[in-house]
């Protein structure tokens, strides 16, 4: 294997590191009044949840 390993529960670790990704560009687009950028995260946030279901 090309790569080295993985473990059970990676895709579920990226997922919640893009879900974070996500809300800390939600959090700087609130303090700094930038409304595209929080639209673009929340269309993120939205993505994720409806790929996870959760």
């Amino acid at each position: 294997m090309h790569g080295g390993r993985t473990w059970p529960g990676l895709v579920e670790h990226a997922g919640e590191r893009w879900a974070a990704f996500a809300v800390a560009g939600a959090e700087w687009a609130l303090r700094a009044g930038q409304t595209d950028m929080l639209v673009h995260a929340r269309a993120q946030l939205a993505a994720i949840d409806a790929e996870t279901g959760e």
